[in-house]
């Protein structure tokens, strides 16, 4: 299956609550019922309609185009200022991957991964290109600050920051 990926659109907004609900079912036994459901149409909508702020979906779809099997967030790019020798931290962040059970065991969410870290440095080399050196972050989403857990379950993850690239 070769697989591709772009910016989710509003045309892409039933899919992606689709797929990420699917997806999230697996922990539900973790969540306190009122937060069962990870994304409504409105709160995707919303996203999606003001990527400067909100970040963007990325979907993954198969072998032409032709299906949606899979989505992933991806927060807004930021700069934030070093006083370490002048070199600027740029991060991007992800959260939210999503593959439907149907097709989950296949790469897709690596693929996800990869593709949003893709995404991430063709942002940075486009809104920093001024910065001569810079140091790219991905971060992950920090699972135990998540209201929608029963406490205590959250005690064995810890966040992920990984360092992929230095020079934008």
């Amino acid at each position: 299956m070769a697989l591709t990926f772009r910016e989710a659109t509003l045309h892409d907004v039933r899919d992606v609550v689709r797929i990420s609900n699917d997806a999230f079912m697996a922990d539900a036994f973790f969540k306190k019922p009122e937060f069962i459901i990870r994304f409504n149409e409105d709160t995707v909508r919303n996203m999606i309609s003001n990527p400067a702020e909100n970040g963007v979906f990325l979907v993954a779809s198969d072998d032409g185009g032709s299906s949606i099997v899979g989505s992933i967030h991806v927060e807004p790019v930021r700069r934030l200022d070093s006083d370490q020798g002048g070199v600027s931290r740029i991060t991007g962040g992800f959260s939210a991957v999503s593959v439907p059970e149907s097709h989950g065991k296949r790469g897709i969410g690596s693929f996800l991964v990869a593709s949003a870290e893709e995404y991430v440095l063709s942002v940075a080399r486009q809104q920093f290109a001024d910065i001569p050196t810079a140091e790219v972050c991905m971060q992950m989403g920090v699972v135990n600050v998540r209201e929608d857990l029963f406490s205590g379950s959250e005690c064995a993850r810890r966040p992920v920051s990984l360092v992929r690239e230095t020079g934008v």
